[in-house]
């Protein structure tokens, strides 16, 4: 069955402007960092600027999946690093990912210019126990 976690990542750019051309340079950008943003393929779950995004106002894409295997050997996962990476290069954006796997071991990635704001402003974990006695 393999190991299963729940996932989040977010890509923050210095403004909207960087945002909105960034996603037209990564469309255009074809292969693996354009499949972010295709309608076939089954990973194209990126966020932003749309009614539903919780921060729509802030320079930032997201994702978060729940119950997946997020190994860095599969494709999907790739896709999505290279392109956190591609916005880190290009427009010096920040990036993280957390990740809580099936046994509560939690895992974070961040870019080599991460200031510290996206974790926890963003992306936190909370554990909890409810009983109803």
């Amino acid at each position: 069955m393999g190991y299963r976690s729940d996932v989040a990542g977010i890509i923050k750019f210095k403004s909207l402007e960087d945002r909105e051309r960034f996603v037209v340079l990564a469309k255009a950008h074809g292969g693996s960092i354009a499949d972010n943003f295709n309608d076939d393929k089954s990973f194209a779950e990126w966020t932003w600027d749309t009614d539903e995004a919780p921060h729509k106002e802030d320079p930032i894409m997201t994702f978060q999946y729940s119950d997946v295997k997020w190994y860095e050997t599969y494709d999907d996962v790739k896709c999505h690093y290279e392109l956190m990476r591609y916005a880190e290069e290009t427009f010096d954006a920040e990036w993280a990912v957390v990740q809580i796997g099936e046994d509560g071991e939690e895992t974070e990635q961040v870019s080599d210019n991460y200031e510290g704001d996206l974790v926890g402003e963003y992306i936190y974990t909370v554990h909890e126990l409810k009983t109803t006695f």
